[in-house]
């Protein structure tokens, strides 16, 4: 059972790894507008998405399993907990060296994440910016008798295109 949990904590580590790799594609493709590689590559993360929920509930039925064969093991033990829990051996040694290794990745996807996040609300504002330019729109900023920031907008283009 444990080298279940082993194998299968590798392919979650491996998969938040292409992760990494994909996220990192995607925040290059977002600083050169290439919204082409930026449409294959959200492809590719939407596929690896699916393959990282699979793999979770593949964990959380082996924790599952485990819980009803080792005392003191819950179901839904965080692995920081369980590696408390096991004597030391090879085993745990091989647990913890995966934890910190998935750890450190998914924390490296979640950075990636947000920052790519941050282009692609200042990718949409450029290309919102171009086609307003284009179409001869335009927005002022405004303020009010109250301070608060207001906006006068006139368009020339219909974007219900």
């Amino acid at each position: 059972m444990w080298r279940e949990l082993i194998a299968l904590l590798r392919q979650i580590r491996n998969a938040y790894a292409k992760s990494i790799d994909i996220g990192k594609k995607k925040h290059h493709a977002l600083v050169g507008l290439d919204f082409q590689t930026l449409d294959a590559l959200n492809k590719q993360e939407e596929t690896l998405t699916g393959e990282i929920r699979q793999l979770e509930e593949k964990r959380l039925q082996l924790m599952a399993k485990l819980s009803k064969e080792q005392a003191g093991i819950e179901q839904d033990i965080k692995l920081s907990k369980l590696l408390a829990k096991l004597p030391t051996s090879p085993v745990r040694e091989t647990l913890y060296a995966l934890y910190a290794e998935l750890s450190e990745n998914v924390k490296a996807a979640r950075q990636l994440s947000d920052d790519n996040r941050v282009l692609i609300r200042a990718a949409m504002t450029a290309v919102s910016y171009h086609l307003n330019r284009f179409g001869g729109a335009r927005a002022d900023s405004t303020y009010g008798r109250s301070g608060a920031e207001g906006g006068t907008q006139q368009q020339n283009l219909d974007f219900r295109a």
